[in-house]
This record gives structure tokens, sequence and C-alpha cells, in this order.
């Protein structure tokens, strides 16, 4: 492990911490060298202490997460349509807004935010629900893997949904009326077992039949004569 100063290409002076962990190099930069020391001497502190997994949880974006651990571990149990769908409210809705945010630094006002800005910017209510079920059940996998200690996702209301028309059921009285008009009889036979096309049947069969054009025709110019 150990701190180095770093000058960016504005110019300004910042303090990295190194340290090499699985076989691969790492690093973290901040902005002011007490910062970088007191991060390296937690850091030394917790691999003393065995609790070194439990300072990182949580150090990788969501996207990195996503990506590295949900979709190859969890997605791979979903439906091939179930994951093109996640996927699409992912890429579509999530990941612009907080893919960037650590998994450590999600609360519910960001998620509360992340909303607020879906909806102002035209996105619809129910995707924006979806979404954020997709978001939270993603968040809650990283919750049970001990790389957060809570779901901010689940904290926050989901918008809520658009009112659909009341179905309202026709009354035995009103189902009787239309019947009546249907069948223009005024009959009060229960509707069962064909009748209403029993009798349009019936009744269509004893009407005579209409004349035909040339008929038609016919008697209409003897009448004018």
């Amino acid at each position: 492990m150990s701190v180095e100063p770093v000058v960016r290409k504005s110019g300004e002076k910042v303090w990295r911490a190194r340290w090499r962990e699985g076989g691969r190099n790492r690093a973290r930069t901040f902005s002011t060298r007490r910062d970088a020391l007191d991060f390296d001497a937690e850091r030394r502190r917790a691999t003393r202490a065995g609790t070194l997994a439990q300072l990182d949880a949580g150090t990788e974006t969501l996207d990195e997460y996503v990506t590295e651990t949900w979709a190859p571990t969890y997605a791979a149990t979903l439906a091939p349509k179930t994951q093109k769908h996640y996927g699409s409210l992912y890429d579509h809705h999530v990941s612009p807004w907080l893919g960037a945010v650590r998994l450590r630094d999600l609360t519910p006002e960001l998620v509360a935010r992340w909303q607020a800005d879906r909806l102002a910017t035209g996105a619809g209510v129910v995707a924006v629900r979806h979404a954020q079920d997709v978001q939270g059940a993603m968040v809650q996998r990283a919750v049970e893997g001990q790389r957060m200690t809570s779901n901010p996702v689940r904290l926050v209301r989901k918008p809520r949904a658009p009112r659909r028309d009341e179905v309202r059921p026709l009354g035995p009285a009103k189902v009787e009326t239309m019947r009546a008009e249907l069948l223009g009889s005024g009959s009060s036979a229960p509707l069962r077992d064909g009748n209403v096309w029993r009798r349009s049947w019936n009744r269509s069969r004893r009407s005579p039949a209409r004349s035909s054009a040339p008929e038609y025709r016919r008697r209409s110019a003897e009448s004018s004569m």
C-alpha cells in the first residue's frame, strides 16, 4: 500500500492510494493527502483484523455490479423474454442516471430524485414503475450478497399507477330491458340455452322475403302512372 501525489491535466493536484488485491493493482484518488492517508491506514487495520471485505463492500458502481455479477449470476435463471425486458428497462431508464453511482452511495433520496427526473422528462408512469421494480430486484441481490446493508430502492414509493375506467356490471333489470329491445317481443323469458339466437333465426325464417330489385322498380313505375 502507498500514497502518492498525482497532477491531472487540468493542473489539479490530487492524492492516490494504491494497493494490490486479488492479484490486481487497485487505486483510489482523494482530493487531500490526509484523506488518502486515512484510507490507507484504514485498509491496513482492516487487513490485520480480517474485515477487509466489509471495508470494500459497495465500492463498485451499479453498472459494474449489474454487468459483472447480477447478469451472469441471476439473470441467467430468467426466461429469455424476461431477460430482454429487464435489460431494456435498465438500459433505458436506470443506467444513464444511476449506473455510475457506487452501491454504497445509493440512497432513498437519490432514487426518489431519479424517479422524479424520469417522470419530468416524459417517461411513462407504468414504465417508471416497472424500471423501479427491476432496479429494486437487482439491488436486493446486492444486499443479499452483503455488498449493501439495506435496499434504498424498496424504501421509495412508486409513482401512482394511472386509474383505469371502472367496469360496472349491468343489473338484471337492465339486461332484461336490453333483451326485450333486441328481440322486439317484450318477452320476459330468461336468456339461456341460446334462446336469443334461436328466436332471431326463427323470426327471420317466418318473415316474407324481400322483393327483388327489378320487381321493386316495376311496382314503383306502376304507382307513379
